[in-house]
């Protein structure tokens, strides 16, 4: 079955800050206008030809790109909350999440969390099944899916640690496809 992995237009955090949203709540924010922009352009790419169906992310930003491909393609939008970005905070306490001390903590673990680690983030592990186990709902029905969601989700696929807003990845998945888990994104 063939997936084609849409990341998000770029968004506009600034509302969901100003409001003071914490933890999921920040996923609420909306694509800027560069974003619109960026999802009405990807909407028209003839890679979208053929696919059966869209799978989204529930984030905003995520459904919002999703839509202008929908507008375009005429297809259905199924929303996955489990196509959701990776949590780096499992708590959902945090009003500001500082991405980088995470991100170090796991590249110091080798995406391996326990009890002695400073935050508690979502394993690479984690995420990379939670995203499979939603696609392989799919197999055996629909050939070519489009999926728009996250870079973290799709480098779970593909290794691109710098997917830009609105790129398309294709992938190829079987029965046997396995999550790519913890890769180090030091010196890349």
């Amino acid at each position: 079955m063939k997936l084609l992995l849409v990341r998000h237009g770029d968004a506009d955090y600034s509302i969901v800050m100003n409001r003071g949203h914490v933890s999921m709540g920040c996923d609420m924010a909306h694509l800027s206008p560069l974003g619109e922009t960026q999802a009405k352009e990807v909407a028209k790419n003839p890679i979208f030809k053929d696919a059966d169906i869209i799978i989204s992310s529930p984030y905003t930003r995520a459904l919002q790109t999703a839509s202008y491909i929908m507008r375009e393609t005429g297809l259905a939008i199924i929303v996955e909350n489990d196509l959701h970005e990776w949590t780096p905070d499992l708590t959902f306490r945090r009003k500001y999440v500082d991405f980088k001390l995470i991100d170090e903590e796991m590249e110091e673990r080798k995406g391996i969390w326990d009890k002695t680690c400073k935050y508690k983030w979502e394993t690479p592990d984690e995420l990379g099944e939670r995203a499979f186990n939603v696609i392989r709902k799919y197999l055996g029905k629909y050939n070519k899916i489009i999926v728009v969601a996250h870079g973290l989700v799709f480098n779970q696929f593909i290794f691109n640690p710098v997917m830009k807003n609105c790129e398309i990845e294709e992938y190829e998945f079987m029965e046997d496809s396995k999550p790519l888990g913890f890769i180090s994104r030091k010196n890349k």
